[in-house]
């Protein structure tokens, strides 16, 4: 029970949640991309109605027009809804990154008291701060798909940051 470290365990538990409500908003992220192919699949539906049997062609290019208008504003808001679940994902990894930062410089003082000098301590800390912030901003280039791949992304660089502190033991 020694290594138990309540702030740890909450860094832990906020880390799932914040995890839960990425994958969550991803979701929804798919969600409405997929709301949007099918509100694209009926107006080609109907375009190419209209376009079979058009009763004249004032009618047919008001109710053309229509269909377009309503589209476009339709789609205005799905990319407005996208764009803001963009953001609190993006928002939920950088805390997810500064948690996993918190919790190797908590790992690493621990281990530090017990038989390393402060100095290697930072350099450890730098280490796995680098790598970890550099799988971050390589994760954010895909902001909308990938999800797992980009947690594996930063879990590998956080398994390459542990090898590489106990290669340097």
């Amino acid at each position: 029970m020694s290594d138990f470290n309540p702030q740890n365990t909450a860094l832990e538990q906020r880390l799932c949640m914040l995890t839960e409500r990425t994958l969550h908003k991803q979701h929804l992220i798919q969600a409405t991309i997929d709301e949007e192919n099918k509100r694209l699949e009926v107006l080609v539906a109907a375009l190419i109605k209209c376009t079979e049997k058009p009763d004249s062609l004032g009618a047919y290019n008001r109710d053309l027009l229509a269909m377009l208008n309503s589209t476009r504003e339709a789609v205005e808001a799905s990319l407005n809804r996208l764009r803001t679940l963009q953001n609190d994902i993006i928002s939920m990894r950088k805390e997810i990154t500064q948690i996993r930062l918190l919790s190797i410089v908590s790992k690493l003082r621990k281990e530090s008291t017990r038989d390393m000098n402060e100095d290697l301590v930072m350099a450890e800390i730098i280490n796995k701060a680098s790598l970890l912030v550099l799988s971050y901003v390589d994760t954010m280039d895909a902001t909308t798909g990938g999800t797992e791949s980009n947690y594996a992304l930063i879990n590998d660089a956080d398994n390459r940051a542990e090898e590489n502190s106990v290669a340097n033991l």
